[in-house]
């Protein structure tokens, strides 16, 4: 070929995606620098949008994941979890970025908007995550815990919310940065064994840090009632790991 020969440039066209599926497919997502293992089984999922002539991809993705598993260095966050997503994402260089996204996982409901880059070497995340309706039920939906233990067995109720935030790279040089604030109020716990119940739960505090050794938990109010007992006070916890913390408590 003449390297002096001009060809004609191709246009570029763009292209209406009506519908894309994965239906009752096994998909597994594993990311060896940040040691993140993503696992589940997919019930429905559609996605609908375009790809523009400047390489943007656009659209909605809605489905659901109902055995969802999350494991982050080691540690199990989440084993045959409900997962249901819908939002709107958009595509480009290595960019995604998330808006109006609705995450249901087990009984706690999220609205979530961020955005994920792939820069090379560093992969940032910022996510910024509001879950208006999060009670006591909400949160132990959440834990890791057997389905043997009587956790499993307890009726929750009452209202919170709590509000997150998660920035930093996940490629395991600079770590995530977790920022929370959150509240419970009115809850009560029912041991439906000894048909006792917690009542006038109440907690507000907040939670800050990178890893277990550096996170920040501080509770500026809790309160508790069990029959006639009453517990109320404050807490702070340094390094989850250590347990170091100081507390009053009456």
């Amino acid at each position: 070929l003449d390297p002096r020969h001009e060809f004609p440039r191709v246009r570029q066209h763009p292209v209406n995606l009506r519908s894309i599926g994965l239906n009752d497919m096994t998909i597994w997502f594993v990311s060896l620098p940040s040691k993140v293992d993503i696992s589940s089984f997919s019930g429905k999922i559609g996605f609908r949008g375009s790809f523009s002539a400047d390489k943007v991809l656009s659209g909605e993705i809605r489905g659901n994941l109902p055995q969802f598993g999350l494991t982050v260095k080691d540690k199990n966050l989440f084993k045959n979890a409900a997962v249901q997503l819908s939002g709107k994402m958009v595509y480009n260089s290595g960019r995604i970025r998330f808006s109006d996204s609705r995450v249901q996982v087990n009984r706690a409901v999220a609205m979530v908007n961020g955005q994920y880059h792939d820069g090379g070497r560093a992969k940032n995340l910022d996510l910024n995550i509001n879950l208006p309706k999060f009670g006591l039920g909400e949160l132990i939906s959440l834990l890791p815990v057997p389905d043997s233990s009587l956790i499993r067995e307890m009726a929750f109720a009452g209202q919170g919310r709590m509000y997150l935030t998660i920035k930093g790279d996940i490629s395991g040089r600079g770590g995530l940065m977790y920022t929370s604030s959150f509240e419970l109020k009115d809850c009560s716990a029912r041991n439906p064994r000894t048909r006792t119940t917690a009542e006038n739960i109440s907690v507000k505090g907040n939670l800050s840090g990178k890893s277990t050794s550096t996170f920040v938990l501080q509770l500026d109010h809790f309160n508790a009632a069990l029959g006639k007992g009453n517990i109320n006070g404050s807490l702070r916890l340094r390094d989850l790991n250590q347990l170091h913390f100081t507390a009053d408590i009456s």
